[in-house]
């Protein structure tokens, strides 16, 4: 009996719980000697923990690469995993950026959804439920995700295109400078290609519990304090279901995320 491997897998991993919203790309090294081989996973969890998922086509909206050589498609097939597998890389540096469609959530557990409301500084729509009255215990959410991750060959220095949108839809833009452990690191969140204030940026570490986070500025930007490590940046939009985006549900949201090493 035949069996489609790629359906196989695409009923294995869409049964999977999504409840952790968190979604990320990682790959198995920030900085290569050259003329290595690299790869990153498409990772989904909570607190940077979490498993590595595969490449799925039809959740995908876009898979890019930006280096050098400008930005182009990844070429991936549903199963792919690492998801993204690439060439040699000889020099510089490269993003690797992954926009997903939707996904569906409903919150059964009241404390639960309090508890990320709160974390992802998205209080306003805990008040919003109490204004009309209403118990928040059954909100249902669709949510986009929009992951970038940078990949370098040890000791290459900041391109002048690394500050350049990947034209994600909601998407976090280091400034320059921001590779350099000594620096303080700074960020532009942007919306539909336009800076947005009052949206909460996390960074967080594997190694550490605690969590900095900032709000944007009316530029859309946050900086944070010189810190050595690997990071993951992360923030949250939320908006009410009127939007056809929301796709019939209560609310839909999108995440950002942005991973990198600082040298």
């Amino acid at each position: 009996m035949n069996i489609n491997v790629s359906a196989l897998l695409i009923i294995a991993f869409t049964s999977m719980p999504v409840s952790a919203h968190e979604f990320w790309l990682e790959p198995s090294l920030f900085s290569v000697s050259p003329n290595n081989a690299i790869e990153a996973d498409i990772r989904i969890g909570q607190r940077y923990n979490g498993y590595a998922y595969p490449y799925l086509e039809h959740e995908a909206l876009t898979f890019h690469v930006r280096d050098d050589l400008g930005l182009r498609d990844v070429k991936a097939v549903t199963g792919d995993k690492p998801a993204y597998q690439s060439e040699l890389i000889d020099t510089g540096m490269r993003w690797v950026g992954f926009e997903s469609d939707a996904y569906d959530i409903k919150f059964s557990n009241k404390k639960k959804l309090i508890a990320y409301l709160e974390t992802e500084g998205l209080e306003w729509v805990i008040d919003w439920y109490e204004r009309e009255g209403r118990s928040p215990e059954g909100m249902t959410e669709t949510y986009y995700r929009h992951a970038k991750t940078l990949i370098r060959v040890s000791g290459a220095q900041e391109p002048s295109w690394i500050d350049e949108p990947l034209d994600h839809r909601f998407e976090l833009i280091p400034i320059a400078g921001f590779t350099q452990c000594a620096s303080d690191p700074e960020f532009q969140l942007l919306w539909e290609g336009q800076p947005i204030s009052d949206i909460l940026v996390r960074r967080l570490t594997k190694e550490e519990s605690d969590t900095d986070a900032l709000r944007t500025d009316e530029e859309g930007r946050v900086k944070f304090k010189a810190k050595e490590g690997i990071f993951l940046i992360n923030a949250v939009r939320i908006d009410e279901g009127t939007h056809a985006r929301a796709e019939g549900k209560d609310w839909y949201s999108d995440w950002a995320s942005l991973t990198y090493e600082c040298e």
